[in-house]
């Protein structure tokens, strides 16, 4: 047993130093588990709360039943709206049925049964307090971790809000500043760089990126996430910069077929060079194009004598030629 005691400030210079026990260790020789008291006494508690706000995508509850690192990775870069987005029906259900909790000092793991599947809750100790600061699933296709599946999800999330909140003219200010955060420097530099507006109502994007997770893939550079299948969904890549997972391209799915599928990124740098991006409101980017201009072609005349040069257009040039009169042209014929 390790009892953990710190000092009290005395009140006065020679008051006799006063002692608190801060925490209580209890080492385990047979399972090996370091157990501290505070655990015991606030872990299970601060769990049941954190199942609660996750069953209820109650946020606040959230942020302060996690730990540092879990909110600001996920829930303080969510609002009300976007959090309905993520994969979480496993934690509908706030009832845990805990089949082990294994204590190694600053850390507890809780393994239980949630929503009919396994899962683990792992707290970490923060300022005297356990946070839940991670859990792990066992979901095919994704990151066993889901801090970090959530983390790179909440990246799509917000990208899919701008499209939904860019098709309100009054908010393309506010609607720009979220894609120029949410996107790569490239996606940046080819798109939101070249406008004040978001083209043609975000081409639905929020649409297809709805459709329920499939895969994720991540390498030393980029994530390939995988959303719906090949009728319906879309295909997102993100880059990593700047510490930071970044949108790098969308490729919208409509169907197995090539022509049923769309490029964001591309698409819209097509649109605004051509000058048919539409602003919410339907209005084009640019001005409507002027009509062609007709082109006559200048006649030069010289004459003999001393009379100046004069340029006609074609148009005030009658054809003298045989068998050629002007119009409106009447034969003066000899009675």
């Amino acid at each position: 047993m390790q009892i953990d005691m710190r000092r009290e400030d005395a009140a006065e210079p020679n008051a006799p130093p006063k002692f608190l026990v801060s925490d209580v260790t209890i080492y385990e020789l047979d399972t090996k588990q370091e157990k501290r008291l505070s655990a015991l006494f606030t872990a299970q508690g601060m769990l049941e709360l954190f199942c609660q706000a996750l069953a209820t995508r109650d946020l606040d509850h959230l942020r302060h039943t996690s730990s540092q690192d879990f909110s600001n990775r996920v829930w303080r870069r969510l609002n009300s709206a976007t959090v309905q987005g993520l994969p979480l029906e496993q934690f509908d259900i706030p009832e845990l049925e805990i089949t082990s909790t294994q204590f190694q000092g600053a850390l507890t793991r809780v393994e239980a049964q949630q929503g009919g599947l396994p899962v683990t809750y792992l707290l970490r100790e923060e300022s005297g307090r356990f946070f839940v600061d991670d859990m792990q699933w066992q979901a095919s296709g994704r990151p066993a971790s889901v801090k970090e599946t959530l983390s790179t999800l909440v990246t799509v999330q917000n990208f899919a809000a701008a499209v939904t909140l860019g098709r309100d003219p009054a908010q393309q200010k506010m609607v720009l500043g979220m894609m120029q955060e949410t996107c790569s420097t490239d996606f940046n530099r080819l798109v939101w760089q070249q406008t004040d507006f978001l083209p043609n109502g975000g081409l639905g994007a929020d649409t297809f990126l709805a459709a329920p997770l499939k895969s994720i893939v991540k390498s030393e550079t980029e994530i390939l996430i995988q959303l719906g299948d090949d009728r319906f969904g879309a295909s997102v890549r993100l880059r990593k910069e700047f510490n930071r997972e970044l949108v790098d391209d969308i490729v919208l799915i409509g169907g197995p077929e090539p022509d049923d599928r769309i490029a964001v990124k591309q698409t819209f740098r097509t649109l605004l060079a051509n000058g048919e991006a539409v602003r919410p409101g339907g209005s084009t980017r640019y001005a409507a194009k002027p009509a062609p201009r007709k082109i006559e072609q200048a006649i030069y005349q010289e004459f003999d004598d001393e009379s100046p040069r004069e340029v006609l257009h074609a148009s005030d040039v009658i054809d003298t030629s045989p068998g050629v009169q002007p119009a409106g042209y009447i034969e003066q014929r000899e009675p």
